[in-house]
């Protein structure tokens, strides 16, 4: 993440629920870049009651931070662009610590957990293709060789309209610059 006002300030990005209780954080590296750990303190958090969506941000920690995401286990990849507003039929996929990287289709916009409202919902059925653990991956729609555009982050699990299941429920990359003046940081 970068502040919209001041581009040399970045934050890691989370889900606002893994906030909870938590002002501390320990942020690890994959593999791939060395498996370096930091700690990282929370300076934004949107969860209960945000008409944003869900979100919290922590500090950099003693990490340099990068455009890049992981998008599957030891895989990353710059952001190209986000999409702020996804509507039903459009493609996303998510990459969670627990059930990697999964696709699907947004069946249902605008939706509200109880603790945070304008969240988006596809047809991923909750507890295989997400589950508690994906918290905070991203949502994201492309590949390596077409470029990767932001949708949003995982947030947890979402009622699809006639269907008795739970289905993974996303926030709207959105949430960021809306709640706290931040946008994500992308190759430019």
């Amino acid at each position: 993440m970068v502040a919209t006002w001041d581009y040399e300030t970045r934050r890691h990005g989370t889900a606002g629920h893994c906030a909870n209780g938590a002002s501390t954080r320990t942020y690890c590296n994959y593999s791939i870049d060395g498996g370096n750990c930091t700690g990282i303190s929370l300076t934004n958090s949107c969860w209960l009651g945000c008409a944003y969506g869900e979100a919290a941000l922590y500090t950099r920690g003693g990490l340099t931070l990068t455009r890049t995401f992981y998008w599957s286990s030891n895989q990353k990849a710059y952001v190209d662009a986000e999409d702020p507003v996804q509507w039903v039929g459009d493609d996303v996929c998510k990459w969670g610590k627990k059930t990697g990287t999964t696709c699907g289709t947004v069946q249902r916009t605008n939706w509200s957990n109880g603790t945070a409202d304008n969240l988006f919902v596809t047809d991923q059925p909750a507890g295989t293709e997400c589950d508690h653990g994906d918290s905070g991956g991203p949502a994201f729609m492309g590949g390596p060789s077409a470029g990767f555009t932001a949708y949003g982050i995982v947030v947890g699990q979402g009622a699809l309209v006639g269907q008795t299941g739970l289905y993974c429920a996303y926030s709207h990359v959105t949430v960021y610059r809306d709640a706290f003046g931040y946008r994500i940081w992308n190759r430019e």
